[in-house]
């Protein structure tokens, strides 16, 4: 601890899962990314408390994707549509830091975090236009497994 504050401890708190590497998809498609521990059962199993998408390796190809995250198959719940993302695009570059990026789960109504429940799943989707051969993000989650 120095200056009242955790070093090395983001500033989003604890990641209560690994960092998921995403490959960029050739395809549309949707990947489960996470899911809430069943056990123990109830409501409020975690307290998520944000994320972030960071583009590792650039695209390859002459194409984009859109990427969205979501409590639902293809939902835009935690964050909202990227903007086109292309092989222009920085390797490095980060969403859902802007609160403007975050979806409605994630509110200021709530403090920008959500309770989930036990058994909930975490989908990421990319929607691909165009051709992409390559490149890379990763997927980083903040929050606390209660119970």
């Amino acid at each position: 601890m120095r200056d009242g504050l955790f070093v090395g401890v983001p500033i989003l708190g604890p990641r209560f899962c690994p960092d998921v590497e995403i490959a960029a998809a050739t395809v549309t498609g949707v990947t489960t990314v996470y899911t809430v521990p069943a056990q123990p059962a109830g409501i409020n199993r975690l307290l998520y408390a944000g994320l972030l998408l960071r583009l590792e390796e650039a695209l390859v190809g002459s194409g984009n994707i859109v990427v969205r995250v979501g409590t639902t198959s293809g939902g835009n719940e935690l964050l909202l549509d990227t903007a086109a993302i292309t092989s222009a695009t920085a390797a490095g570059s980060l969403w859902g830091l802007p609160l403007a990026e975050l979806g409605a789960t994630l509110s200021n109504l709530n403090g920008y975090a959500a309770a989930l429940p036990a058994g909930q799943a975490i989908f990421l989707r990319q929607t691909v236009t165009g051709t992409i051969t390559g490149g890379k993000f990763k997927l980083y989650q903040f929050g606390t497994l209660l119970g």
